[in-house]
């Protein structure tokens, strides 16, 4: 067959499987049979990754403008686990050697130009399992985790930080006359003088307080044609609070150790009613490597956990064999994990 007629072929039995996966993401046996598919060949990587990033540019269309419009207002890609079973199917695995350099191409180009984006309009972002202290004009300190990124607009009236992307820590300086606020997405928190973290995700923009209290809700944005659902919650110290991106709702809890806020500035993840999905998202920002979480991964149940970031892959490997999840390591550089 020529090269064109299996470029051609490729690029149709991809879209048929991205239709199949979205529209069944629960089913291991079809996660099973696409995977083999992909690693029959260079031109079904290829051909996926053309879908991926076509994928990912529409979802993310949306997220874009935001960002782009942020820009005018303010100036990634203690529990004890059993062991994972080898792969069942070392032959197939050998065989992805040889297309992974293909493989990781595409996703570096997918992962390279909202990375673009967002260097042109951050004040301060990091890279892969890189933190960051950063002191303010007003004296005030940000912590700034791994792959994010935040926007400040200081101005005598106002101190204003948009979190872009990832996570942030502020220990703030009180000042009355100029109140401390920190927008995601379409919501925000607002303080005089307190500690606490700020953490956005593809589903739902969380904080969690260390000292002192906080406001927290949801208001209608610039970057938003939506008008504010009107949620909102005050935290105090201990407490976090979910707001969830679909319905604009605020759910507030108690932290089981509120000494475990921002606990990635000392290399380790405390994971409290998160899903899956984000829970591997953010293991991901650490890996120094590409992660992919196929569908079907759980993206509403909750979990809990306390992960090294030190040894991101060890802390993947963990939270694939305590919930139930395939973990398919192709490379130090490359991984898959997929429902059962």
């Amino acid at each position: 067959m020529s090269q064109p007629r299996k470029t051609e072929i490729a690029k149709f039995e991809a879209q048929n499987w991205h239709n199949a996966l979205r529209d069944n993401p629960d089913d291991g046996d079809l996660s099973e049979e696409f995977l083999n598919w992909l690693e029959a060949s260079e031109e079904n990587l290829i051909a996926w990754g053309r879908i991926e990033r076509m994928s990912a540019y529409a979802r993310d269309e949306q997220t874009s403008l935001d960002l782009a419009k942020a820009a005018n207002v303010a100036g990634k890609p203690a529990l004890d686990g059993a062991a994972l079973k080898a792969s069942p199917h070392p032959g197939k695995t050998r065989r992805w050697t040889v297309w992974i350099p293909v493989l990781l191409v595409a996703i570096s180009l997918y992962a390279f130009l909202p990375y673009l984006y967002l260097l042109s309009i951050a004040d301060n972002l990091t890279g892969t399992a890189e933190n960051q202290q950063i002191i303010l004009d007003d004296g005030s300190t940000l912590y700034l985790g791994a792959d994010s990124a935040v926007a400040v607009d200081f101005t005598q009236e106002k101190r204003a930080i948009k979190l872009l992307a990832g996570v942030a820590y502020f220990d703030v300086q009180k000042d009355a006359s100029r109140p401390f606020i920190v927008s995601s997405k379409d919501f925000a928190v607002r303080v005089v003088g307190t500690r606490f973290e700020v953490r956005e995700t593809t589903k739902a923009v969380m904080v969690s307080v260390s000292e002192g209290r906080v406001e927290f809700n949801d208001f209608p944005s610039e970057a938003s044609t939506e008008d504010s659902s009107g949620a909102s919650a005050s935290l105090s110290v201990g407490e976090t609070a979910r707001a969830d991106l679909d319905t604009k709702e605020i759910s507030k809890t108690l932290l089981a150790n509120p000494d475990s806020v921002a606990g990635w500035r000392n290399g380790r993840l405390v994971v409290e009613g998160w899903t899956l999905e984000e829970t591997l998202d953010v293991l991901s920002d650490y890996y120094q490597g590409s992660l992919i979480v196929m569908p079907g991964v759980s993206d509403t149940d909750l979990i809990n956990g306390i992960y090294d970031l030190e040894d991101p892959m060890s802390a993947i490997r963990l939270v694939a064999a305590t919930h139930d999840l395939t973990l398919r390591e192709l490379s130090p550089w490359l991984a898959i994990v997929h429902s059962k």
